[in-house]
């Protein structure tokens, strides 16, 4: 398969299925959001990005997106992780709080208390 294949292959499967990228916002280093859908007639070809942390926006070349995984940017930014001890899920630990139940646990617990009146806020 030559190169200008695989080219219009990608660049038609990104346009088939547009999905939102992420990348790192370069003013405060959270993840921002690029719509593939939408590039910018300019030379070079730009996408515009947005972060909803500190609000800013821009442009930067098609050529030039390192994306970034949200899931695993997640992670890899907790200082730790522990277990849930009613459900077992992880949590990840970002600052100095020490939970040891997940939040949809503390949820369910919170509703079932205040089902049996036994909450009080």
């Amino acid at each position: 398969m030559t190169k200008e294949a695989i080219d219009i292959k990608t660049t038609t499967a990104l346009w088939s299925n547009p999905k939102t990228i992420h990348i790192l916002c370069p003013h405060c280093g959270e993840l921002a959001e690029i719509d593939p859908s939408m590039v910018l007639t300019s030379i070079p070809a730009q996408y515009e990005w947005y972060c909803s942390y500190c609000g800013q926006h821009g442009y930067i070349p098609c050529d030039q997106i390192q994306t970034v995984d949200p899931s695993i940017w997640v992670k890899t930014r907790a200082r730790y992780a522990t277990h849930c001890e009613i459900c077992g899920d992880e949590i990840l630990i970002y600052g100095d709080e020490k939970p040891t139940i997940c939040k949809e646990c503390k949820e369910a617990v919170i509703a079932m208390r205040k089902a049996l009146g036994t909450w009080h806020d």
